[in-house]
């Protein structure tokens, strides 16, 4: 499990790397972003749960009216390793980033009022509407019979 303010080694090879974490003020040992998300299918695998990979969402970061995606590092390997490892994979970077992008710059940033990574309430549930899209696109889950859609904005979280 990756904790918080644990640190990764970019990919998703099999490398380690001994560390002195400023933040936990720990020496640790890390591994790649590759090596902890083949834990966690396999994790869940061993336990009978249905491991489903989502790529990361946005940040707000837009360029030329359009969110920055992960597609070439951290969306990409989240990708892989699901292929890899036999698990379901939601580009919920794609999916959350083409909302973004036909909302636009100013409405999107609505939804992040303190910095550019951290949604508020009506951000994170509009995620996870689009959490629920994935999941009822992804053919052989069994998981979608026990979804309902809910509009992100009759959905009131208190976060």
């Amino acid at each position: 499990m990756i904790l918080q303010g644990q640190g990764t080694i970019r990919g998703i090879g099999r490398e380690s790397k001994e560390i002195y974490n400023p933040i936990r003020k720990i020496n640790e040992t890390v591994y790649t972003y590759g090596y902890y998300m083949r834990k966690y299918i396999s994790d869940t695998k061993a336990v009978g749960a249905i491991p489903i990979v989502c790529s990361p969402i946005p940040r707000n970061n837009f360029k030329d009216g359009k969110v920055k995606r992960n597609d070439k590092d951290y969306g990409l390997w989240a990708k892989q390793v699901a292929a890899q490892s036999g698990a379901f994979f939601i580009d919920l970077n794609s999916l959350i980033s083409d909302g973004y992008d036909k909302m636009g710059a100013e409405e999107v940033g609505k939804y992040f009022p303190k910095d550019h990574t951290h949604t508020n309430g009506e951000g994170a549930s509009y995620n996870a509407e689009k959490v629920v899209e994935g999941i009822n696109s992804l053919k052989k889950c069994k998981l979608k019979s026990f979804l309902k859609t809910v509009s992100h904005k009759l959905c009131k979280l208190k976060i």
